[in-house]
């Protein structure tokens, strides 16, 4: 890693901190298939 004068990061790597929006999205699908498996009880 690279860090700046004042200590900040510059070349973070590619998916250092996972991919955010596809783990909201699974998180998303997941509950709304809890929920219509739910309602069908």
């Amino acid at each position: 890693l690279k860090l700046d004068d004042f200590g900040n990061i510059n070349n973070w790597p590619d998916k250092f901190f996972g991919d955010e929006m596809g783990d909201l999205v699974a998180m998303t699908e997941a509950a709304m298939k809890r929920q219509m498996a739910d309602e069908g009880e």
